[in-house]
């Protein structure tokens, strides 16, 4: 009789570290799921900046190059004034 309650009480604990075990492993993967999303916000967000800084240099080119245009411009008119 002894024997039969200790074995219940094993089997009664085997199943609670069985549940345990289960639980850790859910809320393991619940974890990895947000870091998971985590990390794609991080990414979409570093895409983003990449974009914005991208579009931020073209316009930066461009207002060089006009800029330089410009100059070319008003050069060749007091060029012209004086030579023309």
């Amino acid at each position: 009789l002894a024997n039969a309650q200790a074995a219940d009480e094993e089997i009664a604990i085997m199943k609670y570290n069985a549940a345990v075990g289960v639980q850790e492993i859910e809320e393991s993967a619940t974890q990895n799921r947000m870091q998971a999303s985590l990390n794609r916000l991080y990414g979409r967000n570093a895409m983003a900046a990449g974009n914005i800084n991208a579009g931020t240099s073209l316009l930066s080119g461009f207002t060089s190059a006009a800029s330089m245009q410009t100059s070319f411009d008003q050069n060749q008119q007091l060029l012209n004034k004086k030579y023309g």
